[in-house]
């Protein structure tokens, strides 16, 4: 696909294309050019991800002390009878061994601030908090990439524990058979955190002090961190914690 040449034909304006990694991204000048490239590229039939407009965005919250036994419909129904339409409920699950938690993550409309204030659910006591901020790098649900989510990619599905190309809930794999990743083909699912392709970025960064301190505090604080042992693979790093799951 020629990215100028398509642009120009379709009348999209945009501030700047340059190549990345995995394709070619384009900067949009305004919220209707972004909306006519995606729609473009949609009738092409071309994969591609991008992120939600800012005034596209919901407001996403953790309600807490939703038993397992409670489907997310339940959740959903009950909140638009308490006067909150159009919620998108998940349950959400532990990201290492996948098993699901008495949390639901809500995305609720912009202006539905009142839904904070909840604390009755499908006849339960509950907390509503605001979902809080990922300490580890976003990752595709659907291509298993890293930097972008799932609800604004149309890349060919890739599954988390074997990296074939089927979604992760339609996989056969059985636990005895070792996990591959989609992103490095490593003995390892794609969600591992030690993955060679995960952001180094998001390891590695940490909070700027304001405080100036003294000689010795430096010292004392500026101890180099042990480095990841090179080589070590997931299987080694599984036979040191047995309540990994890796299927």
């Amino acid at each position: 696909m020629e990215v100028p040449k398509l642009l120009t034909t379709q009348h999209i304006r945009y501030t700047k294309a340059k190549l990345i990694n995995d394709g070619v991204a384009i900067y949009p000048c305004s919220p209707q050019d972004h909306r006519a490239l995606t729609r473009t590229l949609t009738d092409k039939g071309e994969e591609y991800h991008t992120f939600t407009l800012s005034e596209e965005r919901t407001l996403r919250v953790v309600i807490r002390g939703i038993p397992e036994g409670i489907t997310p419909s339940e959740v959903q129904l009950d909140l638009e009878q308490q006067g909150f339409p159009g919620a998108i409920v998940h349950r959400m699950a532990g990201r290492q061994n996948r098993q699901e938690m008495p949390l639901v993550l809500v995305q609720a409309q912009a202006d539905q601030e009142s839904i904070l204030q909840v604390t009755r659910c499908c006849s339960l006591v509950v907390r509503v908090e605001r979902q809080r901020k990922q300490q580890v790098a976003t990752q595709c649900h659907r291509c298993q990439r890293f930097g972008h989510g799932q609800s604004r990619c149309t890349a060919a599905p890739k599954c988390v524990k074997c990296g074939e190309n089927h979604s992760t809930h339609e996989c056969k794999k059985s636990r005895d058979t070792p996990a591959r990743c989609a992103n490095c083909a490593g003995p390892h699912p794609a969600s591992y955190l030690g993955c060679p392709k995960y952001p180094k970025s998001k390891q590695t960064k940490t909070p700027v002090k304001t405080h100036t301190p003294t000689p010795t505090q430096t010292a004392a604080n500026t101890q180099p961190t042990p480095a990841p042992t090179p080589g070590t693979s997931y299987a080694d790093m599984t036979k040191k914690d047995t309540t990994t799951n890796t299927s």
